[in-house]
């Protein structure tokens, strides 16, 4: 079923969301600025949808539709996401901090000054995103897939990206310090000038990785192959 904004908006006023909307069709709905706390839109399709500025702290996306969607500057802390499809979502400088993004697909979507921190990322899909200047600090990326994503000038302090793949990525200038890179297959992506200090590289595969310029002091490289590595 179809819903127009004006029954989209009554039933959350009425805090009736589960009752009005079950996997609700909501594409291209306006819903930009409003406060939508806690709501639950399980499987809903928002694609193409207007939440620009709103507020979804402790909302659930789990599974919902949301291609081409614009959350750009919304509230999206402690989410509950797995599972959502982003795909082609603009999510710059939306606040996510504590989201639940397991399995979710981020694939092409824009992540730009992003504050990912502390965030569950674990097997998700960022195929092509676009991701400077992103805060990733102490987040879990296990089994990502971070192909043809720019991390460029991001922070990857602490973050843990074990068995990722980053392949033909950038992360020029971005801190990686203390980052878990055990096991992660990293090939053909431009790692310079970055700061690797302490990062763990235990059984990682890097291809034709750019090392040029990194901080690679007490970098644990142990058991790792590495094939046309450039470091100078």
């Amino acid at each position: 079923m179809k819903y127009n904004e004006k029954d989209v908006k009554r039933a959350l006023e009425y805090c009736e969301i589960d009752d009005y909307l079950p996997q609700a069709n909501l594409s291209n709905v306006n819903l930009s600025e409003s406060k939508l706390a806690k709501v639950k839109l399980v499987g809903a399709n928002l694609s193409n949808a207007n939440l620009n500025g709103g507020d979804f702290t402790n909302a659930d996306f789990t599974n919902a539709n949301l291609n081409d969607a614009d959350f750009t500057n919304a509230n999206l802390t402690e989410a509950k996401l797995s599972g959502a499809d982003f795909t082609n979502a603009n999510l710059t400088e939306a606040k996510l901090s504590g989201a639940d993004f397991t399995n979710a697909n981020l694939s092409e979507t824009i992540l730009n000054k992003i504050d990912l921190s502390g965030t569950n990322l674990t097997g998700v899909n960022f195929t092509g995103a676009s991701m400077v200047e992103a805060n990733l600090t102490g987040a879990s990326l296990v089994e990502a897939n971070l192909t043809n994503v720019n991390l460029a000038e991001s922070n990857l302090n602490d973050a843990d990206f074990t068995n990722a793949i980053l392949i033909h990525s950038n992360l020029i200038y971005s801190n990686l310090k203390c980052a878990n890179l055990t096991g992660a297959t990293i090939k053909e992506t431009n790692l310079s000038n970055t700061d690797c200090t302490e990062v763990k590289m235990f059984k990682a595969f890097l291809t034709n990785v750019d090392l040029t310029g990194a901080n690679l002091t007490n970098t644990n490289i142990n058991e790792a192959y590495l094939n046309g590595v450039k470091r100078f």
